[in-house]
């Protein structure tokens, strides 16, 4: 069995985790500012509140996908014969130590 793994990055996941519920905020203020009851001096400013929540929130969501750790395991277990059945232990010969505390 192996297993490949690459590492995310906590400062893209924590910045996908801030950005993405200023955005919705700032969406959401945009909106208020801009509905047909509210002063007409306050519409721009609610545009562009209501453009720059999405782009917070597209950048947020790119930034949680890039951050998070990936894992990817291939290969079946050692001792599994296939079709439910386990094939004997295995019992390794040799170990060859790669890295201190990893047997291979």
């Amino acid at each position: 069995m192996h297993a490949r793994v690459r590492p995310g990055s906590t400062q893209r996941f924590t910045g996908g985790l801030i950005s993405v519920p200023l955005g919705i905020t700032a969406i959401t203020t945009g909106v208020v500012f801009a509905t047909p009851d509210s002063d007409d001096t306050l519409f721009a400013p609610g545009v562009v509140l209501m453009s720059l929540g999405t782009a917070l929130i597209a950048g947020g969501i790119a930034l949680l996908v890039t951050g998070r750790t990936r894992v990817r395991i291939t290969g079946a277990p050692r001792g599994y014969a296939g079709f439910g059945r386990p094939r004997q232990a295995y019992k390794p010969t040799k170990a060859m130590l790669h890295a201190p505390g990893t047997l291979h």
